[in-house]
């Protein structure tokens, strides 16, 4: 999908902006998905991405990591264990 963008962004010669001096982070405006669960619901909604990744695929692509996702997030972490062990 990062492919695909910069694809895009070359094909249609799209310009990517000023170069960031200073402290790029401080001046970010709207930030990228920081989740993995947010990151596949902006890929499903994009309006351009089906016109480089096969729909039949992304679909399919899309529906395999909703469902890893689901199985990762059923997981007891290690962070979970430490915090509730012993809050009984």
């Amino acid at each position: 999908m990062i492919l695909a963008g910069v694809l895009r962004g070359v094909e249609q010669q799209i310009d990517p902006g000023a170069p960031v001096t200073g402290n790029g982070y401080a001046q970010v405006t709207k930030p990228l998905p920081s989740d993995w669960l947010t990151t596949l619901n902006a890929s499903s909604e994009s309006n351009w991405l089906s016109d480089y990744i096969d729909p039949k695929f992304l679909k399919v692509y899309l529906a395999v990591k909703r469902e890893e996702y689901r199985q990762f997030m059923a997981e007891v972490s290690e962070q979970d264990w430490r915090w509730y062990r012993y809050t009984t």
